[in-house]
């Protein structure tokens, strides 16, 4: 067998979809930046040395784009780049690079 790298990370997003539902089910306890705070990170962990296909990072863009059309009550045809910049947080395809840089 050859060693492409290549990773299955269904089990990252289904992590972070059910962190995203635990804060959101008791959200008057958090502000909408620290909802990103503690969500995104789930999806950047690991994916340091992980070869990501042109669908994986797909549906990681999808899953950051939910949390601030969720959060913020926006429509998902919207662009969520004022939002982020708004949350102070990058977007999540400069993220995944960011933590394969720093690795």
């Amino acid at each position: 067998m050859l060693n492409t790298g290549k990773v299955d990370l269904t089990s990252s997003i289904r992590k972070f979809y059910s962190q995203f539902n635990n804060i959101m089910s008791v959200q008057y306890k958090f502000t909408r930046d620290e909802c990103c705070s503690y969500c995104l990170p789930t999806l950047t962990y690991g994916l340091e040395n992980a070869l990501l296909t042109e669908n994986t990072l797909q549906k990681y863009m999808s899953c950051g784009t939910t949390v601030f059309v969720t959060l913020f009550r926006r429509c998902w045809r919207e662009s969520v780049r004022p939002l982020q910049y708004f949350c102070k947080s990058l977007p999540l395809s400069y993220l995944i690079d960011q933590t394969k840089l720093l690795f």
